[in-house]
């Protein structure tokens, strides 16, 4: 995973299934907010995020979001 700055908006894409992840994967992945395969959430980049974040990083697709494409 790429450096990310705190307080940076990343958009995250669940790239594969729960279905035979270790218990402990599945409920990071669901703080997250992710269930469903090919799922979007923006999560604001802080320590916490990013943590879990490399926890389950073979499940994901990150990406940092252009502040300035919001507006």
């Amino acid at each position: 995973m790429t450096a990310f700055l705190l307080n940076q908006e990343l958009q995250v894409v669940l790239k594969r299934s729960l279905i035979g992840q270790n218990p402990s994967i599945r409920k990071t992945l669901m703080s997250l907010g992710l269930k469903k395969i090919g799922q979007i959430k923006i999560i604001s980049a802080n320590a916490c995020s990013i943590g879990q974040m490399n926890k389950v990083l073979n499940c994901l697709e990150v990406t940092p979001l252009d502040n300035n494409a919001k507006k």
